[in-house]
């Protein structure tokens, strides 16, 4: 199970990936953050405003007494799964949950009497968004201790091979679903807690160190012999991944002048189709995937209006300009 990671997000980084409204604690940039110390996190408060705050890892529940606390009780990862279930998260997961940002998280593997530590960590982009719990437990004092959980997940194909676990992380247009806490049914909360893809992450071999002494960027850089040790780890992958197709298909054209289309997902390590419309005859364009309403939900996109298309869109358009049912200048 993963017990260190990297955070390396200045409050200037998180506030705008974040859209943060409000700055409680500034994290420093850090490339070794292992359990039990505090993590940079984006908590919604009771009228939804974005916060940056800083919170133990270990989470301690409210309902928690003192000898639970001397006697060392912390709750590190929760289960996707059971989240829902347990009564040390039922009320998280309902009314404190977080994002916590990471640049990747490292693991530790051995083989042939050698260990290597890994890192893991997104191949496009510098952050992934791991779903979180957190609670407050009033000290004996009477000061508010402020501790969360990392929620994990199953491992996806290519991590299968060394690990049964890895974290929550979000999609992009899951994130504001995670930290609405208007939303608080746990089947639907559960549904956005999903492996994330074997395409989407990179698995790099780095140096061994001394855990307690070292925290900068020399922590993650790649071994030399990164690509061959993965090799026989079986974490490269065996053959190229194959891309999902990004054609789309014509499934039906109205009467009054609506082609609509269907494609699988060009992103999705599963199943998923979208349904473009094109209206050839007023110009007017929709698609059901997430990126045209997380990011055009302003707009009504047109066929006037192609920085407003969603990919899948785009290429129903180019259906249309071939087959000569739309010009488009």
């Amino acid at each position: 199970m993963f017990k260190r990671l990297a955070q390396a997000f200045s409050a200037h980084d998180l506030t705008a990936r974040y859209a943060v409204d409000r700055i409680l604690l500034a994290p420093p940039v850090r490339f070794n953050v292992p359990l039990g110390q505090r993590l940079a996190a984006i908590v919604p408060d009771e009228i939804g405003a974005r916060q940056l705050t800083a919170l133990r890892w270990g989470l301690i529940p409210f309902w928690s007494t003192a000898d639970d606390v001397r006697d060392g009780h912390r709750l590190f990862h929760a289960r996707a799964e059971t989240v829902g279930e347990k009564r040390a998260f039922r009320s998280s997961l309902a009314q404190n949950r977080c994002v916590l940002p990471i640049n990747g998280y490292y693991e530790t593997v051995e083989q042939d009497g050698k260990r290597y530590t890994l890192f893991i960590h997104p191949k496009r982009g510098e952050s992934w968004s791991v779903a979180g719990l957190w609670d407050e437990w009033i000290q004996p004092s009477g000061a508010p201790h402020r501790s969360c959980a990392m929620i994990s997940t199953k491992t996806n194909r290519l991590l299968s091979e060394q690990w049964k676990r890895m974290p929550a992380i979000l999609r992009t247009e899951d994130e504001a679903k995670w930290l609405d806490l208007n939303l608080t049914d746990a089947r639907t909360l559960r549904k956005l807690l999903q492996p994330i893809s074997a395409r989407e992450i990179t698995v790099d071999v780095v140096p061994d160190v001394r855990w307690g002494a070292q925290d900068d960027a020399s922590l993650v850089q790649p071994r030399e012999d990164s690509a061959e040790v993965l090799r026989g780890l079986g974490l490269a992958p065996k053959q190229k991944l194959p891309l999902p197709k990004r054609n789309v298909q014509r499934d039906w054209r109205s009467p009054d002048g609506q082609v609509f289309f269907v494609t699988k997902s060009f992103t999705r390590d599963d199943y998923t189709k979208w349904h473009p419309v094109v209206d050839v005859q007023e110009g007017e364009v929709f698609c059901d995937c997430p990126d045209f309403h997380f990011r055009h939900a302003p707009h009504k996109p047109t066929v006037q209006t192609p920085a407003h298309w969603c990919k899948h869109l785009q290429r129903a358009v180019e259906n249309c300009v071939r087959h000569g049912d739309l010009r488009v200048k």
